[in-house]
């Protein structure tokens, strides 16, 4: 009886519980998959409307970014954010196209999270060009999320001004 086990056995029976849940979910997704797959074949939908869609493999690590981040409070997200920032720009600055690219979904699936004014998209556009205005750019996008978190206009009024500066470098 899980009420009178212990607290540490407890948490981990609820831990379980909810890694046969998200099991279970990964089995419906597969199974409504092989449906729709199905049903699109029977219907003779053309091969060039299915490569236009994007494939459920994105759609599923779309989703799965989505609850991660999705429960976060924005001081946490700012924190992955910044994390993930990083990782980008390594990536972009090695070349590897696949890192960069699975840190750009993230980065997107963060930016869903946090307001608008954050400006997360401008944050993702300068982060993955490979200049060297592009770093400093991403950085100052960053800070002015921060700053805007914390309601430090007066520093927002700065990064703003550097910002524009660069954006006329580039």
């Amino acid at each position: 009886d899980s009420e009178t086990a212990p607290p540490y056995i407890r948490s981990s029976l609820r831990a379980s519980a909810v890694f046969e849940t998200m099991e279970r979910v990964s089995e419906a997704t597969a199974e409504y998959d092989r449906l729709y797959n199905e049903t699109y074949q029977r219907l003779g939908v053309g091969e060039q409307q299915q490569q236009i869609e994007m494939s459920d493999e994105d759609e599923l690590e779309e989703s799965i970014h989505d609850l991660m981040y999705g429960n976060m409070a924005e001081a946490d997200l700012l924190s992955e954010l910044t994390a993930q920032l990083g990782r980008m720009r390594y990536a972009v600055e090695g070349q590897d196209a696949s890192t960069a690219s699975e840190t750009r979904a993230k980065l997107r699936a963060i930016g869903r999270h946090l307001p608008a004014n954050r400006e997360v998209t401008k944050l993702i556009a300068a982060a993955s060009r490979n200049n060297p205005v592009a770093s400093e750019l991403s950085q100052l996008y960053l800070e002015r999320a921060y700053c805007l978190y914390r309601e430090d206009y007066l520093r927002l009024k700065k990064i703003d001004a550097d910002i524009e500066a660069l954006q006329n470098q580039e």
